[in-house]
């Protein structure tokens, strides 16, 4: 018989071992306190729904959530079970800046170390700082930011994570993933608050299997997704005071979709997969709306903290937003068209000045506009080609061939990409060309343009122009020929841009943003850039800070 709970035993201390959860509840704490999943009295520790996310080894996982719900402490959680029970293995934790690496690694990894006697001997002294834990298996975690022109830094990865994955820029996957192509594991782990439809987190949610929290009603035994506009009801018409941004205790019941009765969310839910077949990503979603601590009237309290829509989708309700003022549609573009050909030279007849727009790339693309006596704008024609790689300015000279029928007045290029590309095109077209600098302005107040002409340099603010241009879309102000291939490419490029509201540091700005290409639409901006320079007026607009031409 001993025999026989000796086994027991050790077959317990096995699955302890074997499962992140269980290796939590016995060796994690957080602030003093053991780590916990139920409760049933503290709703605070009532967080069944981690469970899930956290026992899951699927090589690719997301999980797009609210704020406040304890998913980065899960997501560190499994980074130590997978390190302390894996020999010999590397795990790369990142932050979109550097700041929030250093704060997460002070304020909340150093303590899971300090508080847990086990974890604490698991920790080598020696290799132990805030960008770097080495265990004594050998194992270690490395913690950075997502800036910085060494991503990775060849450290070969295990287990990769992207915290905030939505506040991440443009290929710092792609280039964290590199340092995983040695690794027998290859475990990807990305987790974010939303921000708007179709992108970031929103993206790899859309593409994965879709794993949606069910609660089950008590009363009438029916299973549904928590959502704000089924299942929040106001059953106190006085409790809400709009002017004093106040709603009183009781205002609100979270309710049953089907039997509108309260809906009792203490019940331990399960996960349901909306595409069981997709394999490729374990996909989670998880909400504020799920959490017992987070009563109806609180929830809806936080409309009046978060002052923009977006920002209450985004971090209390844990779904991307996007207001649809800006977002251009095939109708809006249609309606642009005004003449059936592109024009390939300069008619001075229609037009008293030609600009032109250059995004570089590995693929770059050209806009041209002509400015009409009346200042009316036209499309006139655009352009894109690929980069020969054994030619690397042969770009230049493709575009140079193109634009002199035009004889531009002004040329505007990106200069993020095509520093060479654009000195060797000021050689074409002496006194004409500028390089764009744009910047995404954090303050309440537009970043008034710079021209530098001895250094043929202009910054703008990128937020402030790109709007210009989907709103001279959407107001018909730009004249384009009629529907072909280019049409066609450009529409697809002017949709992909989204306007978006982000936090940081307490300040809340709009910046500009994109969901996929989106090249010819900066290059359209550069070239309406190129017009400000010829028309030398900016006069502010109370609503979006810019003149419309």
């Amino acid at each position: 018989m001993m025999d026989m709970k000796l086994t027991q035993r050790e077959m317990q201390e096995a699955m302890i071992y074997k499962i992140p959860a269980l290796y939590a509840l016995r060796h994690r704490y957080i602030k003093g306190n053991p780590m916990t999943f139920y409760s049933n009295k503290n709703p605070i520790k009532h967080r069944p729904w981690q469970i899930d996310i956290l026992n899951d080894q699927h090589p690719d996982k997301v999980v797009r959530k609210s704020r406040q719900l304890g998913l980065s402490e899960m997501a560190v959680t499994e980074f130590i079970w997978f390190l302390d029970t894996h020999p010999m293995v590397n795990g790369m934790y990142t932050f979109p800046r550097k700041e929030q690496m250093e704060d997460f690694s002070n304020t909340r990894i150093a303590p899971i170390f300090d508080e847990s006697a086990y974890l604490g001997s698991r920790l080598d002294r020696k290799m132990n700082n805030v960008r770097l834990k080495k265990l004594t298996n050998g194992s270690a975690l490395f913690l950075r930011s997502a800036w910085g022109s060494a991503l990775g830094e060849g450290q070969a990865v295990d287990v990769l994570g992207l915290d905030e994955y939505d506040r991440m820029k443009d290929g710092v996957e792609l280039a964290f993933r590199e340092s995983m192509k040695s690794s027998a594991y290859g475990l990807m782990r990305r987790w974010s608050t939303p921000s708007i439809p179709g992108r970031g987190v929103d993206l790899l949610f859309n593409k994965s299997d879709q794993r949606w929290y069910h609660h089950k009603c008590d009363k009438c035994n029916h299973w549904q997704v928590v959502t704000l506009e089924d299942n929040v009801l106001q059953i106190n018409d006085k409790g809400v005071d709009i002017v004093n941004e106040q709603i009183l205790d009781g205002t609100y019941m979270f309710i049953c979709s089907k039997c509108q009765r309260e809906l009792n969310r203490w019940n331990k839910g399960e996960y349901v997969a909306k595409f069981p077949e997709r394999k490729e990503i374990r996909g989670y979603h998880i909400s504020q709306l799920d959490a017992v601590w987070v009563t109806a009237d609180e929830l809806m309290r936080n409309q009046f903290q978060y002052k923009v829509k977006q920002l209450f989708y985004n971090y209390v309700i844990g779904m991307p937003y996007a207001s649809e003022g800006l977002i251009i549609t095939d109708q809006d573009v249609q309606g642009c068209i005004a003449f059936q050909d592109t024009i390939g030279y300069r008619d001075y007849s229609k037009y008293s000045k030609i600009v032109a727009g250059i995004d570089w790339g590995y693929t770059n693309w050209l806009v041209v506009l002509g400015l009409t006596e009346d200042n009316q704008v036209h499309l006139l024609d655009l352009h894109w080609v690929i980069d020969n790689p054994h030619s690397p300015l042969e770009c230049v000279n493709v575009f140079s061939a193109i634009l002199q029928p035009y004889d531009p007045d002004v040329i505007v290029a990106d200069n993020g990409f095509g520093a060479d590309r654009n000195s060797y095109l000021i050689q074409q077209f002496p006194g004409r060309v500028f390089a764009c600098d744009w910047d995404t302005h954090k303050s309440k107040v537009p970043l008034v343009d710079s021209w530098n002409d001895n250094a043929a340099k202009v910054r703008v603010d990128k937020t402030v122009k790109m709007k210009r241009t989907l709103y001279n879309v959407k107001a018909r102000q730009l004249k384009t020929f009629g529907m072909n291939e280019k049409l066609a490419m450009f529409t697809k490029h002017l949709k992909n841009v989204r306007t978006l509201m982000e936090e940081e540091d307490g300040e809340i700005y709009e910046k500009v943003t994109r969901i996929g290409d989106d090249h010819l639409a900066c290059a359209a901006t550069y070239a309406y850039i190129a017009l400000d320079r010829i028309l030398e007026k900016h006069k502010a607009k109370s609503q979006f800070g810019f003149d419309f031409i």
